[in-house]
Order: C-alpha cells, then sequence, then structure tokens
C-alpha cells in the first residue's frame, strides 16, 4: 500500500444531502481524488464487535444504523464516542466485510473489488487507512496531495476514524430536511424508494445533532473538522467551499467550482449528476436549494416541521408554519399530525426498509401512536417540561443537546449564514 504522505479527508452527510458533489468538488484538481463510499461496512462490523466485546445486544454488520433515537442500545453510545478502531478485526468479521462489498459495491466498484483479497489482517484502524490507500492505488493517477471518501450514516464513528487516523480532515455537509426528502421521494436510480417520515426526521435531526456537537471547540481538535450547509454551497460555491478547505488545511483550487473538472474515476461508470430531477444546467445549481417547495407533499412538509422545527430553526432554515402555510405560524404538534397523510405506503419503501422496526407504525396504529407520542413528549421538553435524566438521555442523546435546543426555542432564533459562520469552527 501506498505510504506516500497526503492529506486525508472524510466527507460525511445524511443521503441526499449534497455529499456527491462536495466529494466532486473536492476531487476535482490534477492530484486530489475524493472516492464514493465502500466503507460504511468497515464500520457496521466495528459497531458490531463493540456489542460483543462490552456485552451488549447482539448486533448483525448489516443491521442499519441507529437514529439514536429511544434506541434501545443508548448506553453504547459513549462507547461509539470514546473509541479509537484499535481493536484486531477478527477473521469472521473480515469475511462479513468482504461479502458485504462484494454484494453491494461490484457494479460501482470492480476493480475494488477484485484485489479485496490484499487487504492485510490487523486492526480496524488499518483495514480503513488500507482501503483508503487500495482506492489510490487503483483509482489515483501519480503521486496524490488529497485522498479520500464520501460515507453517510456513520457519524458516532467520526471520532473514532479521526483518532485511527491522525491526519484524517473531516467535512460534513447538512442539507434541508425537506428536501432531502423531496430528493429522496424522486429518486428513480440506484437507492430509490420512499422513507417514512419519522425515518427522515430521526436521522437527519442526529445528523444535525452531530453537526453541532462535533464542530464544538473541545470535540475534535482545531483544524481537522468543518461544516457547511448545502443550499450556502450552491448560492456561493467558491466562498464557501475555499472557507471550509482553509478551516481544514486543504488548497483551494478553481477547478473545484468548475463542474467540467468534475469526474470520478472510481466508479465503473465514471462521472454523472447525481440530482434526482432533470438537469436544467451546470453541476452547481442554485435553484435546488428551493426546488423542494414546489415538489414536497404538502401534508409531508407540515409533519416535517412538526417534527424537526426546533433544529431547522437551529440550523437557520425558515418554517412554513401550519396548515395555513404562513411563515409566521407555529409548526402543528407532532400529534396533530398522527393521521395526517404524507406517509409512504410500505410497497414504496425499498425493500432493505420494509421489515425494519422504522417501519412498522406506517401499518401498526398503536406504534404508531407511541412514536408519535414520543415526539409530542420531545417537543415539550424542548419547550421546558422538566423530565427524568434518564429519558432525557433517550430523547436527546447527545451532549447538551436539550440545552442548546430550549435555548434557541426560547429565544426564536432565526439563525443566518452570517450567524452561522461564528458558529461552525
Amino acid at each position: 500500500m501506498s505510504s506516500a504522505p497526503m492529506t486525508r479527508v472524510l466527507v460525511h452527510g445524511m443521503f441526499r444531502s449534497g455529499t456527491t458533489l462536495v466529494s466532486r468538488m473536492l476531487g476535482a484538481p490534477r492530484g486530489n481524488l475524493v472516492v464514493a463510499d465502500p466503507f460504511v461496512y468497515v464500520f457496521k462490523a466495528y459497531r458490531a464487535l463493540l456489542h460483543e466485546r462490552f456485552g451488549a445486544r447482539s448486533i448483525r454488520p448489516e443491521e442499519t444504523t441507529s437514529d439514536w433515537f429511544q434506541d434501545p442500545d443508548h448506553r453504547m453510545h459513549a462507547r461509539y464516542l470514546d473509541a479509537d478502531l484499535s481493536e484486531s478485526v477478527p477473521p469472521a468479521f473480515m469475511e462479513r466485510i468482504r461479502r458485504d462489498l462484494i454484494a453491494w459495491k461490484s457494479d460501482q466498484h470492480p476493480r475494488l473489488i477484485e484485489r479485496l483479497g490484499e487487504l492485510r489482517p490487523g486492526s480496524f484502524a488499518e483495514l480503513f487507512g488500507d482501503l483508503l490507500d487500495l482506492c489510490g492505488e487503483l483509482y489515483g493517477s501519480g503521486d496524490l496531495s488529497l485522498l479520500g471518501t464520501k460515507l453517510s450514516w456513520c457519524e458516532e464513528f467520526l471520532p473514532a476514524a479521526a483518532r485511527a487516523l491522525p491526519d484524517l480532515r473531516v467535512l460534513l455537509v447538512t442539507r434541508d430536511v425537506r428536501a432531502i426528502a423531496a430528493s429522496q421521494d424522486h429518486q428513480r436510480g440506484p437507492g430509490r424508494g420512499k422513507r417514512p417520515l419519522l425515518f427522515y426526521a430521526r436521522h437527519w435531526r442526529k445528523a444535525v445533532g452531530f453537526a453541532r456537537h462535533l464542530t464544538l471547540p473541545d470535540s475534535m481538535p482545531t483544524g481537522r473538522i468543518a461544516h457547511l450547509r448545502y443550499e450556502d454551497l450552491v448560492a456561493d460555491p467558491e466562498a464557501v467551499l475555499s472557507r471550509a478547505c482553509d478551516r481544514l488545511g486543504i488548497p483551494f483550487h478553481p477547478d473545484m467550482v468548475r463542474p467540467e473538472c468534475f469526474r470520478d474515476p472510481s466508479e465503473s461508470t465514471g462521472w454523472r449528476d447525481n440530482s434526482s430531477f432533470p438537469a436544467t444546467g451546470s453541476g452547481i445549481r442554485s435553484e435546488s436549494a428551493d426546488r423542494w417547495q414546489a415538489t414536497l407533499d404538502p401534508s409531508a412538509r407540515r409533519t416535517l416541521e412538526s417534527l424537526c422545527g426546533p433544529e431547522l430553526r437551529w440550523m437557520g432554515y425558515d418554517l412554513s408554519g401550519g396548515s395555513s402555510g404562513s411563515s409566521c405560524a407555529a409548526p402543528e404538534r407532532p400529534l396533530q399530525r398522527l393521521i395526517a397523510p404524507g406517509e409512504p405506503l410500505p410497497a414504496e419503501l425499498p425493500t432493505w426498509l420494509q421489515d425494519q422496526p422504522a417501519a412498522e407504525h406506517l401499518t401498526n396504529p398503536t406504534e404508531r401512536l407511541l412514536e408519535y407520542g414520543y415526539e409530542e413528549l420531545r417537543l415539550q421538553a424542548i419547550e421546558g417540561l422538566d423530565l427524568p435524566p434518564a429519558l432525557v438521555r433517550q430523547l436527546f442523546p447527545l451532549p447538551n443537546s436539550l440545552a442548546r435546543l430550549r435555548g434557541a426555542w426560547r429565544a426564536g432564533r432565526q439563525l443566518n449564514p452570517v450567524r452561522q459562520e461564528s458558529i461552525f469552527h
């Protein structure tokens, strides 16, 4: 494997949040390479190992990652955040990782799949680094100054990855949950299939919670993490990306904002636009930021705002309000949305999600009442209701997240991009 010094970067965000665009931008200059996501299976296997080591619930590596809301494994969260990938990869786990890569990435990464047998036994940290280096060897051209990957679903393991690879930089990407839902609902290519509204809301709240948590000064070392919002990026690509690069110690290059320079040598099909909607311009389209307003089901919008209102305000997004659509109106309560339309039919979900607990409320009225009841309780806590500490940890799993949300909600804070820049480090 290559041992030449280079900057390594991990682009992370929720699905349909713009991580593909950001990775193509960073990988545009000669000497830079950012590959599409073959690494989630390493972290899923690592999660299963931690559960085994600490006597937690047995978990299959193929299980979806948790949204951390009312998580039955919530006592493991601190283990995830304190991990460092130093544990050795058991042979059975290594075989599982290989099988998952072959099953899910053969079409996307055929050359990588052919070389999996070269990955050496060792720790999870070494496996992650070796897999990234192998991608650089396969898809790079000459000496690389930047080598990275994009990834989703693994927020809880970003600190572990940073400890494992001292040169790793992390760029977090977030996007309005309403835009994510609209984009995913209209996706027709790989990864298509709608998601339950609670699924969107809870995974998005986790993503933005980690964006806030990890960008605090004492969460990760200065110069190793940055955050940007998709909406800000497409509105002013050069200013927003160059600022993120500066924070990460990555040289900004003009090719990063030239769509004609975008490429993806790591995928068998090469670079292609990843939008769910017909192209109307270049690869960086500012109109994509607000397209959800015309394409998202209005009832789904109101439900998402009832579930994510505090975080939407926290992240600087305007709320459309209640059923009147007035921007001055408060979102409806979660229990007001209990029997509202807008949820997908079970058959509209991807097959891997149809039998998951996250979809049970679509067909089970009792489960739906319970889940929306928890959402109502969560909102009441943000508004000031005192809850037992054990319940707070399950509804607001990240440190001090309830206090921060409560403060922003009480102040009615509508953060603008200028204010955001003073918060994200």
